[in-house]
Formats: C-alpha cells, sequence, structure tokens
C-alpha cells in the first residue's frame, strides 16, 4: 500500500601466548581478532545507532537524542537498514538490556523509515512494537497513525486510547492531536470544549 501525498505529509591471555610464539602472520591476524573484535563491534553498533538517531529522530520524541527529521526529509532505505541493523547487532542488545527504552526508540525510529517507504503494515508492526515497551512517542505514533488513517481508515478508538496513554507519559504533542481528534464531527469523540482544552495546553507549551 502506498501513502497518498496528503498521507505522506503527515542501532591478556592473548599477550601471554603471544610473547612466547613466533609472531606469524596468522597469530597476528587472530590477536587482532582476539583483541580488537568485541571493540570494533561495539564501536559499529554505537555508530549504527547514533546513525539511526540522526536519519529518523522524531520532533515529538521527549527522549530524542538528535535532533529531529521532518517526515518528508526521511531516507526510507537508509534508516529502514541502519535502524535493522541498529537492532539486530550483539553490541546493541546489551545496551537494550540495561535500558529498554533504548530498543524503544530504535523502534519507533525503523517504523517511521518504513512508512516513508509506503511498507504501511511494518511500520504499523514497529510502532506497535515500540508502545509495547511504553516507549512514549511510540505510543504517541500509534495513536496518530490511527488518528490519520494511515491503515486505509481511522481508528478513532485506538487514537484516542493511544493519544491519552501518550499524554500522562509525558508527549506534550499529544495534545495537538487529542485537539483534532476531539473535532471529529462524526464520531463519538467530538467535544469542541476537549478540543479548545488541548488546543490552550498545546499553545502553552
Amino acid at each position: 500500500m502506498q501513502l497518498s501525498p496528503l498521507k505522506a505529509a503527515r542501532f591478556s591471555e592473548f599477550l601471554s601466548y603471544f610473547k612466547v610464539m613466533k609472531p606469524t602472520p596468522l597469530i597476528i591476524t587472530a590477536m587482532a581478532v582476539f583483541i580488537f573484535g568485541t571493540a570494533i563491534n561495539a564501536h559499529d553498533a554505537a555508530a549504527d545507532m547514533a546513525r539511526c538517531d540522526q536519519l529518523a529522530a522524531l520532533e515529538a520524541d521527549p527522549m530524542a537524542t538528535s535532533d529531529p527529521v521532518d517526515f518528508d526529509d526521511l531516507q526510507a532505505d537508509a534508516v529502514i537498514k541502519t535502524c535493522l541493523q541498529a537492532l539486530n547487532d550483539l553490541a546493541v542488545q546489551d545496551q537494550i538490556n540495561q535500558d529498554p527504552m533504548v530498543k524503544g526508540r530504535l523502534l519507533l525510529q525503523l517504523g517511521r523509515g518504513y512508512l516513508a517507504a509506503g511498507e504501511i503494515d511494518n511500520a504499523l508492526e514497529h510502532f506497535n512494537k515500540s508502545a509495547d515497551m511504553r516507549y512514549p512517542a511510540g505510543v504517541f505514533a500509534l495513536g496518530v497513525f490511527h488518528l490519520v488513517g494511515e491503515g486505509g481508515e481511522q481508528d478513532l478508538t485506538a487514537a484516542h486510547a493511544a493519544l491519552n496513554q501518550a499524554f500522562d507519559m509525558g508527549v506534550v504533542w499529544s495534545a495537538r492531536a487529542l485537539a483534532m481528534l476531539h473535532l471529529q464531527e462524526d464520531s463519538e469523540f467530538y467535544a469542541p470544549e476537549k478540543a479548545a482544552f488541548y488546543q490552550q495546553l498545546w499553545a502553552d507549551q
């Protein structure tokens, strides 16, 4: 499914051994892998994670670690490749195990890449995964996805639940989205007074 133009706008022991062995090329290569391999992988993991952040940080994300990237400026292929690599890298997995919010952020940004590529099902899957990890901006993205109707039609019930949860989690952009939701005239959530309340909250930020 491809996005419409309207919606598109919307990761010592070896040293001792080396001392008693003749330093053949094979031993030297093995030593380099033994000593530097983990460090190199960790460096690559950190680079992949930073690159994922740089390519796809969301402005609404209060936990973002890089400057935001507008939807129209997303390089979909690069985001997908880099963020997948960051998520799959074992060194990043170690950091994810220490801080689950790291994985939530990478999943959100990967979802943005899929959305920019028009891969709606993959985008929804990764927004859901980010939200399941209780990553605030992932919950927000899921709410906006349902509010806009990226999957083909709006799901205002799901949008209402997600956006209220994201608002409670500190995503101030949720106020703007909730104002839009409460202006949906043909829905059970139509409530101009609530829309005005959230619009004022947004204006006060």
